[in-house]
Parts: C-alpha cells; sequence; structure tokens
C-alpha cells in the first residue's frame, strides 16, 4: 500500500503546481483519481482563440483528446477575471479542467483547477490515460483519526491530514462501504490508513464503527468507477455530552434561552471557540457537545449580553446569579450526563426606544438606525426609519445602549453623532441630527468590530 500512497502524493504535487505560483487561495488538493471524476469537462487541447469580451475572458480550443463532457472538436471557456483566473496563451497546448455554470452553462476554469500546459502535465496526463482506460474497478481509501479536543472546545474537523502530527490513528477501527448490491468491510491498520481495491463501479456509503466514547461525521457517499478513486476521511472526536431543560420560576419550559457550558475555572469565555453552547427546544430541553472530559460551569448568557431572543440576566446552574454559588458539573471521558431542570430568572423587560432623525434643517430623514449593546464590539443590529424619520427600537431594561443613524446620500455617506441610552423606565425620544460628513462619520464607522464612540 505505501507505494500507492507514495504516487498519490506525487500526482499532487503535480496536480496542485500552476495554482502555487499566485497569489490565490486554493481548497486542499483531492487526489487525481478522484478529482478526474468529478470533473464534468476534462480534455487536452491547442488554444486557437483568446480575449476579453466585456466582462468575460473567452478562449476556444481545439480538442486533441476528449476525456469528459467533450462533444465535438472545439470547445469554448467562458469566465469573469478574478485572482484565481487561469489565463492561457494562444498557440500552446493545455490539459483543462473545466466546470460548467448551472445557470448559463458556460465552461470555466481556474489556477485551482488543476489546468496546467501540456508541458507541465506529463505525470497526471500519462495517469489519465491510464485510468480512463482501466477495467478493474476503482479504490477506496482514507484514513480513522481521533483528533485532541480540549477542555469546554468542540473540536473542529478539517480534513484528516492536517491533524498527521496532531491525530491519534484509531488502529483496528471496522470500516464499512455499502453499495445497493453488496457491503465491503476492512480494519485501520497501524497508521488509521484504510483501502478498498477493486472495488466495482457504483455509489457507496462509507462508515466508521467506535466505541459510545466517541463520535465522528455521518457516514460519506462516493461514487466509484472504473480506474477512479474517492478519498474518504473520518476525523473522531471525544463524545461527551451534558443534556438539560430549562423551565421558569412555574416549571413550565423556556424555549431560546442561549445556554452555555464554560471551563469551570474560566471567569468568563469571551471566545466562542472556548466554549459551547445551545438554543432550548420548545420544550426547554438543551445538549452541550461534544466535549472534553472535565469540569464545567453552566449557563445562559454567560458569553454574550442578553438579547430580545434571549431576555435572561447572566444566570448560572442550577439558578444562581452568583458564579460562586453555581454548581460545577463533573464530565468523564464520553460521558452522558443528564441534569436536573434549570431554573432561570424572569425574562427582563423590553423598554421601546424612540428614535428621530432629522436633517440639520430639522426635516425628517429616512435613514438606518443602529443599536449596539454597550461593551459589546460584535453585537448590533439595525433598522430603516419612517418616512417621518422615526422609528421604535428594543432593548431591554438596565442596560445601556449605543445608538446611531447613518445614510448614503449622492455625496457620500452622513450620520448623526452616536447617543447613549439608558433603557429603565420611560425613555424621552432619541434626536439623532445628521450633521456629520465623511472623516466625521469615518470616526464613528459602524462595523462589527468597533461600536460607536
Amino acid at each position: 500500500m505505501k507505494h500507492r500512497h507514495l504516487l498519490i502524493s506525487a500526482l499532487l504535487l503535480v496536480f496542485l503546481a500552476p495554482a502555487l505560483a499566485e497569489a490565490c487561495i486554493c481548497q486542499p488538493a483531492k487526489p487525481l483519481c478522484q478529482h478526474y471524476w468529478e470533473t464534468p469537462v476534462v480534455f487536452t487541447g491547442l488554444v486557437v482563440y483568446a480575449t476579453d469580451e466585456s466582462d468575460k475572458y473567452v478562449v476556444r480550443f481545439s480538442i486533441d483528446e476528449a476525456f469528459r463532457g467533450v462533444e465535438g472538436t472545439e470547445i469554448t471557456l467562458r469566465y469573469g477575471g478574478a485572482s484565481c483566473s487561469y489565463f492561457f496563451e494562444i498557440g500552446e497546448r493545455y490539459l483543462v479542467f473545466a466546470d460548467r455554470d448551472p445557470q448559463s452553462g458556460d465552461l470555466s476554469t481556474s489556477i485551482c483547477s488543476g489546468t496546467s500546459p501540456i508541458s507541465a502535465a506529463g505525470d497526471a496526463l500519462a495517469y489519465i490515460r491510464r485510468m480512463t482506460s482501466r477495467t478493474g474497478g476503482g479504490w477506496i481509501f482514507g484514513t480513522v483519526l481521533r483528533i485532541p479536543c480540549h477542555i469546554g472546545r468542540t473540536c473542529s474537523r478539517f480534513p484528516a491530514r492536517y491533524f498527521s502530527d496532531d491525530g491519534t490513528p484509531l488502529v483496528g477501527t471496522r470500516v464499512k462501504a455499502r453499495s445497493p448490491n453488496d457491503t465491503l468491510e476492512t480494519l485501520a491498520d497501524g497508521k488509521g490508513r484504510f483501502e478498498f481495491l477493486g472495488v466495482p463501479p457504483g455509489t457507496y456509503r462509507i462508515g466508521v464503527e467506535l466505541p459510545p466514547t466517541l463520535t465522528t461525521e455521518e457516514p460519506k457517499e462516493v461514487e466509484v468507477f472504473h480506474g477512479s478513486c474517492a478519498e474518504v476521511d473520518f476525523l473522531a472526536e471525544t463524545n461527551g455530552r451534558i443534556t438539560g431543560r430549562a423551565v421558569d420560576s412555574n416549571g413550565q419550559p423556556v424555549a431560546d434561552a442561549w445556554v452555555d457550558v464554560i471551563p469551570a475555572d474560566t471567569e468568563r469565555a469571551k471566545d466562542p471557540g472556548e466554549a459551547s453552547f445551545d438554543t432550548s427546544q420548545p420544550d426547554g430541553t438543551f445538549e452541550l457537545g461534544p466535549l472534553a472530559a472535565g469540569s464545567y460551569l453552566i449557563g445562559v448568557n454567560l458569553r454574550w449580553f442578553p438579547t430580545l431572543e434571549s431576555p435572561f440576566p447572566p444566570t448560572y446552574y442550577p439558578g444562581v446569579r452568583d458564579r460562586t454559588q453555581a454548581t460545577a458539573i463533573r464530565l468523564e471521558e464520553g460521558e452522558k450526563l443528564a441534569l436536573q431542570d434549570f431554573h432561570l430568572p424572569p425574562r427582563l423587560r423590553e423598554i421601546p426606544l424612540e428614535v428621530n432623525v432629522l436633517w440639520p434643517n430639522g426635516n425628517p430623514a429616512v435613514a438606518s438606525v443602529y443599536l449596539w449593546q454597550e461593551g459589546e464590539t460584535a453585537s448590533w443590529f439595525a433598522e430603516q426609519t419612517n418616512t417621518d424619520g422615526t422609528r421604535v427600537l428594543r432593548g431591554l431594561e438596565g442596560h445601556t445602549y449605543w445608538v446611531h443613524a447613518t445614510m448614503e446620500t449622492r455625496d457620500g455617506e452622513v450620520c448623526a453623532k452616536p447617543i447613549r441610552v439608558l433603557a429603565n423606565g420611560h425613555v424621552p425620544p432619541v434626536r439623532l441630527e445628521l450633521s456629520l460628513a465623511g472623516e466625521g462619520c469615518r470616526a464613528v464607522q459602524h462595523d462589527e468590530e468597533k461600536p460607536p464612540h
């Protein structure tokens, strides 16, 4: 099996060579024997025409060898220019991998597609010629790895090759390839690799059997042809989970509560990557995970400010505001832990915030108004004022907000100076005057990373 993996690695290098030369970020390469069968049009040809037509780059080829999806002796590619665009030389021959636009039917290629001059496509072209003439079935291969998952962090599943240094091979894992007519089985080897050779053409669902303490992706479907291959990788992670039910003071289920789980030794996990979360269902239930073994705190709105959708003050399980009184939950490796009911406090009362946007001459302005919660750097929403310049926004009682307005005109952006508002009791109407422009607006730029000051 070793020589096959070396062959695939070599072909990947040849296959990616054009992409590495440009300032373009390409997706991780698939093996050529898989990419070929997933690409609708593959051919070699001579460029006989190339030009810019309107906003499209148009290239016409005289076909030398038609491998997939080609009819006739000529073919035309038509696509927009971008950083990943492939540009051809008239009079040169190329190996082309092309995709078809589902709406227009236009064919396109890029420096990420594997397209290359014939002079640089020797190994790939030879492999395609051999592959299209074979009748010995296909090849399905891949790896099964366990990836590290740290306390409080839901692991991300990237292609297994990214984890070659960190992933642990799951030796002896049973892998099954099921088709309507047959089921193939094998075991992962000492490096977590598996393969099925001489697979009859058809569609297969590939899945792995893991112990209940681990979880991985759902079975993956691949199509196999004579001479083709399909790489299928599985990344497993610990399957610890915490379930519970959010209820109000009367024991009734609470829906849409934002339930967080954070490491018990963390004061406040502001980074979403440092905690798992779930939104409670109509029956109040929630599930947190997969989680690594460790000690956790469960709560509502622990990482974000209360919102209109989840209008509860930060509260820790089993129903306390003071973190020192919270119950720490110890989760063992792969454990499924069910909690007693999580009692939430009353919802915060909504406070109407009437906004009136005016031009400097006092006339009403139709503008976009923005509402930030003070202290939050990436949470805001916008609404447009009515024709009389008014709009009623909603805040939560006891919370402080910034209100801002902006508008695009023929001369550029105009905006109002943000006003700080405490949502408490009856709030007088907020008057915003579009008196700033240009640099003045940029100083109070309303993007997701910087609230107005």
